[in-house]
């Protein structure tokens, strides 16, 4: 009897900026055959300010009073990303940053996450080797990217499910 085949889960960050004291603002998941789901975080008390950078806020379109008002505290946002994602294998497409982030969080709530972060690279790197073009076209017309958290989990998503249809030779991703 085979075994049943790992639950896969994509995760996705925005943050405050791109520095070494930047933070997160929202995290975004999509399962695979499942949910998705995102959450805005409300700045953590010791969360350096100066480190909000208006280039990223242009970018996410989130600014620093709708986190402050519409944010969840660091534990619920943590309670939420373990909720949803349990016991799956969570890709990110940029781990160091991502997992720069999720300590960050974790660290706000005074938790550690019980999964770790996988990279979404060695995913896809053997599913349909030099058919990147293709798996972009069909992925970014099921999801495209937005630069919000969910949004580009579930690219993450339709990026996998277009490189499994084309391995499989089928030609779209209909879970995106």
């Amino acid at each position: 009897m085979d075994e049943p085949a790992a639950r896969i889960a994509f995760l996705d960050f925005e943050a405050c900026g791109l520095g070494p004291k930047s933070w997160p603002i929202e995290v975004g998941w999509a399962i695979l055959g499942g949910d998705a789901g995102a959450t805005l975080i409300r700045p953590a008390p010791d969360w350096p300010i100066g480190a909000w950078d208006p280039r990223a806020e242009a970018i996410h379109g989130l600014s620093f009073e709708a986190l402050v008002d519409g944010g969840v505290s660091c534990i619920e946002a943590c309670d939420q990303l373990e909720a949803a994602i349990g016991d799956a294998d969570v890709y990110a497409d940029a781990p160091a940053w991502d997992e720069f982030w999720l300590h960050q969080l974790y660290s706000a709530a005074r938790r550690r996450p019980s999964f770790r972060l996988l990279d979404f690279a060695r995913l896809m790197r053997p599913i349909a080797p030099g058919r990147e073009a293709e798996i972009f076209v069909i992925a970014d017309g099921h999801s495209p990217r937005r630069h919000r958290a969910e949004a580009d989990a579930r690219h993450l998503r339709a990026l996998f499910l277009a490189a499994r249809a084309l391995a499989a030779g089928r030609e779209g991703a209909s879970d995106a």
